[in-house]
């Protein structure tokens, strides 16, 4: 990330405006499971419908100044790592414009087309997506299991035993994901090298009738960037069953746990809906985890990429060369010649 941090900090007021929206949106998210709350146990009494009503009201205007607090953390974080994306690029482009020659002798164009888009599109989903949805899971995660401990520390406690073993899942599988992350890229990087080549020498191809070596060919490199893709699919093939699997037994917790603190008044049935309900803003953190790691593995995979291009040494600084010096004595003469363009002559 070294790398980035002249980029993060040139968009720095962005990131923090984001992170800003981020921790409202958190917060708006919470008053929904307690206005449930009292919803609950008010029906458990004589209440008339225009308090029903009321409280309608009061989560329809939640639900809408939250709305308005996401869409301006997308806005303004997801703007801000395109206009990075969009730095980047430009001095990606520059610094190989100063490369020495023997540069290109040792790398394909079609691999340095592929790590200036789809790399630097990696890097633009870590430093958007990326970071907003982490600051928004971690703000979710804190405000909202502060109200679930508010509720019942010991069904809190109970309740999250599942996210242990999910975080262990998450920790082991970061390393596998990042190897298969960069493999990803190297067969996409030899898929564009590979369209490069030979659509360049479509005419020599077709001249020496070599389609049939070529498709061969092809096929082989393709065939290399399924496999590779197929493997990260078979890594996010167990993630997500297991992710939604440890949700239905966080639920289950707390049917079990929570309907036997209801029965015997510990706490009150809204408290136990507005209890799932803080449970249940924290699904969608606890998916976000596994997709925040995705992002985070390809976007690191693709900034070492980038930073094999970087770290080439500019023709500029190398050291100058000095040119021999030489005087050339003699003369040039033309003798019985004509040039010939459109079909006139000129002597």
């Amino acid at each position: 990330m070294k790398r980035l941090k002249l980029y993060l900090l040139r968009y720095k007021k962005h990131y923090i405006a984001g992170a800003i929206f981020a921790i409202l949106t958190s917060l708006a998210s919470l008053f929904t499971p307690w206005i449930l709350k009292y919803v609950i146990d008010d029906l458990t009494k004589k209440i008339s419908y225009s308090v029903i009503i009321k409280y309608a009201g009061y989560i329809l205007g939640i639900s809408v100044i939250e709305g308005i607090f996401r869409f301006f953390m997308r806005k303004i974080t997801i703007g801000a790592s395109r206009q990075i994306e969009y730095d980047l690029r430009n001095d990606y482009f520059e610094h190989l414009q100063q490369l020495p020659l023997s540069f290109y002798d040792q790398n394909n164009t079609g691999d340095l087309m592929s790590r200036g888009t789809s790399d630097l599109n990696a890097i633009r989903m870590l430093l958007g997506p990326g970071i907003m949805y982490s600051a928004d899971t971690i703000t979710t995660f804190i405000f909202a299991f502060t109200m679930m401990v508010l509720i019942s520390p010991r069904l809190s406690f109970i309740s999250l035993i599942p996210l242990f073993f999910l975080t262990i899942f998450v920790t082991k599988m970061g390393s596998y994901l990042q190897k298969s992350h960069k493999l990803v890229q190297e067969k996409t990087s030899a898929i564009s090298q590979a369209s490069q080549e030979y659509l360049s020498g479509i005419k020599v191809l077709k001249s020496f009738v070599q389609e049939d070596t070529a498709n061969e060919k092809f096929y082989g490199t393709s065939y290399d960037y399924l496999k590779a893709n197929l493997g990260v699919a078979k890594i996010w093939g167990a993630f997500f069953p297991l992710m939604f699997f440890m949700s239905g037994l966080s639920t289950l917790i707390i049917l079990l746990f929570g309907g036997k603190a209801v029965v015997f008044n510990e706490i009150t049935l809204g408290e136990l809906v507005a209890f799932h309900g803080f449970l249940s803003l924290l699904v969608w953190p606890m998916m976000a985890i596994g997709w925040v790691v995705n992002l985070f593995q390809a976007g690191i995979a693709s900034i070492k990429r980038i930073d094999h291009v970087f770290n080439e040494i500019p023709i500029t600084k190398h050291a100058p060369v000095k040119p021999e010096e030489r005087i050339f004595k003699g003369k040039i003469e033309f003798k019985n010649l004509t040039f010939t363009y459109a079909g006139n002559n000129t002597p």
